[in-house]
């Protein structure tokens, strides 16, 4: 066997390698792992991993008999690589590193780069590397590449893919799921951590293979021809991806070669307590480029348009893994490296692939997660706003009696919504005291028919607050799971499928309303109308497009009173439609015919120069459109506005079509 160290790599590979060890190597699963070289005329497969305190290591497999023939591998002078060629191995067979630690204990060790795993609970790498996929989608990713995002319409669809359908396979993803998310007007789909996990934890995000695809849902290829449909169907595919916690299993990363080797020197700061998982060192050049190069590998693979990061609170912090804690170095709980690292890993992103949209899971707001770098911020592209899921979500919990006591909830959510660029969650299940919910279980109410229509009066609040909307499976007709999955068998019932439609309906109505989305996060895209209705419990704002004729009414009934005869001010003159009632008939409501002819009188209301009058559903939530306004009022309105009897007799004109209205 012949050697091959680093002296006599091409320079390529030896600059990758010491940009490894400074933090600045965004490929480096281009030079670790296994990959398939030829030394004099003989095909095989150099290996290399990155051990700096091992004694020894070997590489051992099914081509080595395992224990009985390994291979030593050699180490490359002060890198703390060991690398070895060997041409005995054949694709398909499995492989592990043999450590020999600092102490001199020897441990079976996964490779932390290898791009395969053997059936779970088995840990062992496979042998073989990708073939490069003869992509279709490049006209989605050229468009992808210059769009307004920020000023975009996004609606996000929410799924573990072994929770979605039972047995399902991203082959079948690929026949239901984009069709599916066409049909009901998603714009993306983002998958709960698709890396390879330990199962024997249960929890996706105790990672074990950082640049390893989960494949009992199907191949690398497989997962590569779903999101390929997705875009050809202009859909976008996030995935989440825990880089900041990795699985305890000792045949993994933990104590790599005898020491700390990936997480923390620290035992406070190396164990994430409240998890059962480890926290990498975020401070340590090489693994800084190893959770780099993992994210832009997952991009770069599967075309991927986005990524979730799930415990950044974790990640910046260090008080929050609900454990013992240690102090940074000015005896406060910031985790300095671990915003250098975040801060570094956006740079690169916004750099490599500026298309790529960054979601932070961020609960403290210590730190801007949005904001960006130059201003001090983590610079992401989007925070996940669990506060905005959790408020809300209480609020619907309490009896509608007692729900004007409480009104500061709702309110509460306009105070801090330009503070981020938010994206909204809607979770179907949830844990709530330990206690596992769904939304239709948690919603206050015992008959089916308050707890669906809080349920779209819900759904109507999220379209419209001005944030990214995300959803989770199972929401669009509150599916209560059946061992472990989606029940889609409730689709059989009249009330679940009318929430379906509904969802679909109020999905395709936000698509094709600029004002719901294209001012997101900004002043000039929001309105409040009247957020101190406390005593009848009823939130009313307005959302605004970029034309100054395009703005929706939004109006909230929070409890089960209907108001024949409500009011409400506008800013403009003119002639209104309604264009969502959540309470018609077809949607599980009780109403046949909506709001029509809503016409302004001149009257002022609530600070506002006109009014509409209208009936409102008991838990109605209703959006109104202009249809035929003026910017300006005409001076006739003015006048009417000046001369009380002008504006009676103004009112009788329009007396039948209002009476029409209040039926």
């Amino acid at each position: 066997m012949e050697k091959n160290n680093i002296e006599t790599l091409e320079d390529e590979e030896r600059q990758r390698a010491i940009d490894f060890f400074k933090g600045d190597c965004v490929d480096s699963w281009k030079y670790f792992a296994h990959h398939e070289k030829q030394i004099n005329g003989k095909k095989g497969y150099v290996f290399r991993v990155w051990a700096p305190n091992a004694q020894q290591v070997y590489l051992a497999g099914d081509f080595t008999k395992w224990w009985e023939e390994e291979i030593p591998m050699q180490r490359v002078e002060g890198f703390g690589i060991w690398e070895v060629w060997t041409d005995l191995p054949r694709e398909g067979e499995l492989y592990k590193f043999k450590v020999r630690q600092v102490n001199g204990v020897e441990e079976m060790k996964i490779d932390p780069f290898a791009l395969r795993f053997e059936k779970s609970p088995g840990l062992a790498c496979v042998v073989g590397c990708n073939r490069e996929k003869d992509w279709t989608d490049m006209d989605y990713l050229s468009l992808n590449l210059y769009a307004e995002k920020r000023h975009s319409a996004m609606n996000i669809y929410y799924l573990n893919i072994k929770e979605w359908r039972k047995n399902a396979t991203f082959q079948t993803l690929k026949e239901e799921l984009v069709p599916y998310l066409k049909e009901m007007h998603y714009t993306h789909v983002l998958f709960r951590s698709l890396m390879e996990y330990n199962e024997q934890a249960e929890s996706p995000e105790s990672v074990l293979g950082f640049f390893a695809l989960e494949e009992s849902s199907g191949t690398i290829l497989e997962f590569q021809d779903f999101v390929e449909s997705c875009h050809l169907n202009g859909i976008g595919v996030f995935v989440d991806m825990n880089i900041s916690q990795f699985s305890m299993e000792s045949g993994a990363l933990s104590y790599y070669d005898g020491t700390p080797q990936f997480e923390y020197l620290d035992r406070n700061r190396a164990r994430a307590f409240s998890d059962n998982r480890k926290n990498f060192d975020l401070g340590k050049g090489a693994v800084q480029s190893f959770l780099l190069s993992s994210v832009m590998y997952w991009i770069e693979t599967f075309h991927l348009d986005g990524v979730r990061l799930p415990f950044v609170t974790k990640m910046i912090t260090r008080d929050m893994d609900g454990g013992p804690w240690s102090p940074n170095h000015e005896g406060g709980r910031k985790n300095f490296e671990g915003v250098e690292f975040l801060i570094k890993l956006n740079e690169m992103l916004k750099l490599h692939t500026p298309h790529v949209e960054m979601f932070g899971d961020e609960l403290t707001a210590r730190m801007k997660t949005t904001a960006l770098l130059s201003h001090g911020g983590l610079g992401f592209t989007g925070k996940i706003n669990q506060k905005w899921s959790r408020n809300l979500l209480k609020f619907y919990q309490i009896d509608p009696i007692y729900r004007k006591y409480h009104f500061n909830l709702l309110v509460e959510l306009f105070e801090e919504m330009y503070d981020e660029s938010f994206v909204n969650p809607l979770m179907n299940v949830f844990e709530e005291k330990g206690e596992r919910k769904t939304l239709a279980t948690a919603i206050w109410g015992r008959e089916d028919w308050k707890k669906f229509s809080q349920i779209r009066n819900f759904l109507v609040f999220h379209k419209a607050y001005p944030a990214k909307n995300l959803q989770e499976a199972g929401v669009e007709f509150a599916s209560i799971p059946q061992e472990d999955c989606l029940n889609w068998s409730a689709l059989t019932e009249k009330k679940s499928n009318e929430l379906q439609e509904f969802t679909k309906q109020l999905n395709q109505l936000y698509l094709q309303s600029p004002a719901l989305w294209e001012l997101d996060g900004t002043l000039d895209g929001f309105d409040m109308v009247d957020n101190h209705n406390r005593d009848q419990s009823i939130l009313s704002f307005i959302r605004k497009g970029k034309k100054p004729d395009d703005f929706i009414l939004v109006i909230l009934n929070m409890t089960p009173v209907e108001h024949p005869e409500f009011h409400i001010g506008v800013t403009h003159w003119g002639e209104y439609e309604e264009i969502l009632n959540s309470e018609m008939k077809e949607f599980g409501g009780s109403w046949t015919s909506g709001n029509e002819n809503l016409h302004t009188l001149p009257w002022e209301f609530q600070e506002l120069p006109f009014q509409l009058h209208l009936s409102l559903p008991a838990f109605g939530a209703i959006l109104i459109r202009p249809k035929k306004i003026f910017l300006e009022p005409p001076e006739e309105v003015l006048e009417m506005k000046q001369d009380r009897e002008k504006a009676n007799q103004y009112v009788e004109t329009l007396k039948g079509s209002l009476e029409q209205t209040f039926e």
